[in-house]
């Protein structure tokens, strides 16, 4: 089998999910998901205007292509880096489709 790459830059979940790419090749455990939109809920920068935050997760634990679900962290971001760490529940595809998350790269740095 050939190795699935990912792009550098954003990679929309539901479109993977819509082309029926094998997600369990494309949901492995350590990646992070990001979510596309983000709150204004960061700390002020110097000129007191609120920096945004996107959200992330990260995969605890491979895609389960038999159940259809995976193994998500609670949300964190950069200033909760430590939830990341933390189970919260499986997700089903379905549901994962309808929060636009995107895929990162497993090694990706969150910023």
């Amino acid at each position: 089998m050939d190795q699935f790459q990912l792009q550098e830059g954003p990679n929309d979940l539901y479109k993977f999910i819509d082309r029926g790419d094998p997600l369990e090749r494309i949901l492995t455990e350590g990646r992070l998901l990001k979510s596309n939109r983000h709150d204004l809920g960061g700390l002020c920068d110097e000129n007191g205007l609120r920096n945004h935050i996107h959200w992330y997760r990260k995969i605890l634990e491979d895609y389960d292509p038999e159940s259809r679900t995976v193994l998500l962290s609670m949300e964190g971001s950069k200033r909760v880096m430590g939830n990341l760490d933390i189970p919260d529940r499986l997700f089903s595809i379905e549901e994962l489709y309808h929060k636009d998350w995107m895929v990162k790269l497993e090694d990706h740095v969150v910023h």
